[in-house]
């Protein structure tokens, strides 16, 4: 995660909420992936800051009883102004979004390259061992994305990222990821187009959409302004 890094990409397994009303504050991740009560997902993320673009694929089992599953795609194209998005929800739903977020995820410098998201986060002592991650040592850094909202990053070596954090005191919950296979070489630029996958009837088109700027992982990946990190209490133990 030093200061050269251009793009990365990871797998990922997510637990949400981490806590919250009528939660207690899990001791450990283990703890929370065996929770009845929480929900889970697994996907994918491919980044490359210099062109300001991300890859999410998400997906989500037993929903609901009436939802079996529901997959997205995310595409953010920040050197286009523009975010493709994809649901398909059971068998037989799909849909498809082109959302123009040039106003609300603008480059945040004057040549249109991001800069390191992870260059702001502060290191904090704690040690943690990961799950998944063979029991090697991973510290903790936090970087805040506003006064309600933060992120705890836990990182092995100095270069591997290996679970996030996000907790949003404002809604009292948490989103812990768990990160596999993190790759910091350059990604492909087919990921950031549209698949042929996509067979949506009509697409639906949003011409502004302000709170894109608030979605969780483009303000981690893409911050627009971010304040000095501080420290908070710890998340939860990894």
């Amino acid at each position: 995660l030093g200061p050269d890094l251009k793009s990365f990409s990871f797998a990922f397994k997510s637990t949400f909420p981490l806590q919250g009303k009528g939660l207690k504050h899990p001791s450990a991740v283990a703890g929370v992936f065996g929770a009845t009560s929480r929900h889970h997902g697994k996907g994918e993320v491919r980044v490359d800051l210099a062109k300001r673009c991300m890859y999410l694929r998400s997906e989500a089992s037993n929903v609901s009883a009436g939802i079996p599953g529901v997959e997205s795609q995310i595409i953010f194209r920040g050197d286009r102004g523009v975010l493709y998005a994809y649901t398909k929800v059971g068998r037989d739903f799909e849909q498809c979004w082109n959302i123009n977020v040039a106003e609300a995820v603008p480059p945040p410098t004057d040549s249109g390259e991001q800069p390191n998201p992870f260059a702001k986060a502060k290191l904090l002592p704690e040690t943690f061992a990961v799950i998944g991650h063979e029991g090697k040592p991973a510290k903790s850094a936090v970087l805040q994305l506003s006064q309600t909202k933060w992120v705890q990053l836990y990182i092995i070596d100095g270069t591997t990222l290996s679970a996030i954090n996000i907790e949003d005191v404002a809604h009292g919950s948490s989103i812990g990821v768990i990160v596999d296979g993190w790759d910091a070489a350059p990604v492909d630029g087919g990921w950031f187009e549209p698949g042929e996958s996509w067979n949506c009837q009509n697409i639906q088109i949003v011409e502004e959409a302000q709170q894109a700027a608030h979605w969780d992982l483009l303000q981690v990946f893409f911050p627009q302004h971010q304040g000095p990190a501080v420290q908070r209490r710890r998340l939860v133990s990894v």
